[in-house]
């Protein structure tokens, strides 16, 4: 199999670490480009909303409530992005979206044309008990690539 596209979800989990670690090293042995993928999911609260707001106001930004959500993904992001580039790989991007996490990898997945796509096995979720996380089962469910998920 030759992969030129790898695409990693990360989360800001125990698990994102492992993840990127497997995702660098499968992009380093097949010369692949990777893509570390941060979803923030859409902030459902009026409350959080109105917060948002207010400091937006309070520092005299014009920025959307999408755009804030984005930065705080950011760090996750250049967390793995600085782990894959200490392992070698040169062809990285970062990425942070907003919306369901099923959802937008899949959508990023048809986007980059990834030839694999690598998950952790449980996530943010609060449901330890179950043996694999939702996203990552959703995932499974509905890509036609490769997926590898990671304990």
């Amino acid at each position: 199999m030759t992969l030129t596209r790898i695409l990693a979800a990360v989360d800001g989990s125990v698990h994102t670490a492992k993840v990127s670690k497997v995702a660098a090293e499968a992009a380093q042995r097949y010369g692949a480009r990777l893509f570390l993928l941060h979803v923030v999911a859409p902030v459902s609260s009026r409350r959080v909303r109105d917060e948002l707001e207010n400091l937006a106001h309070m520092e005299h930004l014009e920025r959307t409530e999408y755009e804030m959500l984005q930065d705080s993904g950011r760090p996750v992001v250049r967390s793995a992005e600085a782990s894959a580039r200490e392992k070698g790989i040169a062809d990285v991007e970062g990425l942070v979206e907003v919306g369901d996490p099923a959802s937008v990898i899949m959508m990023e997945i048809r986007a980059r044309r990834a030839d694999l796509v690598v998950l952790g096995r449980r996530g943010l979720g609060t449901l330890t008990g179950l043996l694999l996380g939702s996203v990552s089962h959703k995932v499974i469910q509905l890509a036609t690539i490769p997926c590898l998920i990671v304990p």
